[in-house]
């Protein structure tokens, strides 16, 4: 599929902004605990795409590997800006 049809495919879909988990995969406790298990989920998939890319040494897996590595970079930096927010304390 070249650029341009995949642009062409994607183009009509909205991005509503919103992340699907599946149920049971929540790992930790707390207000931080779905952002942590999506980052973790995120940089499993970018680990597993970049070894199927070491191995088939093609484009279309350097793709996949690229957007689960940004989706990563994505995910991390989320975290970053959770942890680095002060929060409300009931006192």
């Amino acid at each position: 599929m070249s650029d341009r049809q995949h642009r062409d495919l994607i183009a009509p879909l909205e991005d509503w902004g919103q992340l699907v988990i599946r149920a049971g995969t929540v790992e930790e406790d707390g207000p931080d605990g779905v952002i942590i298990t999506t980052w973790r989920a995120a940089r499993d998939e970018a680990r597993m795409a970049y070894g199927a890319w070491r191995q088939s040494h093609g484009r279309e897996a350097y793709a996949v590997y690229r957007a689960a590595a940004d989706r990563e970079d994505a995910a991390q930096a989320t975290v970053a800006l959770v942890r680095a927010t002060p929060r409300a304390r009931n006192v």
